[in-house]
């Protein structure tokens, strides 16, 4: 199954959550893009002492099993960000995501 997410929140907890279930579903054969928007673009920012270091480690798993991460990047603009974790991506690459997936799921708060 192709799942995709948007991730628009930087609470420490919901981004830790979206990376470890996108970890699973890789784990379990699925394939995963997460579309970085609005607030989701300052995950790298996060700095909570008890999730910090988790969302690095759940990140760079992401990573290390293919899964696809991409950034808005008229929202990095918007912030006046440097950016060079993730490819930066357009509306269309989120319209991309959203007909890619079987299931989307939307974190925002």
């Amino acid at each position: 199954m192709n799942i995709g997410i948007i991730l628009a929140t930087v609470d420490p907890e919901n981004v830790w959550d979206v990376f470890r279930f996108a970890n699973k579903a890789i784990e379990e054969g699925h394939k995963v893009k997460i579309f970085l928007l609005g607030r989701g673009v300052d995950i790298l920012k996060i700095d909570d002492p008890k999730f910090k270091d988790k969302i690095r480690e759940e990140m760079e798993v992401f990573d290390e099993y293919g899964g696809e991460l991409i950034a808005c990047g008229t929202c990095i603009q918007l912030r006046e960000q440097e950016w060079g974790y993730c490819p930066i991506g357009t509306m269309q690459d989120m319209l991309d995501v959203v007909t890619w997936a079987d299931k989307l799921l939307v974190f925002s708060m």
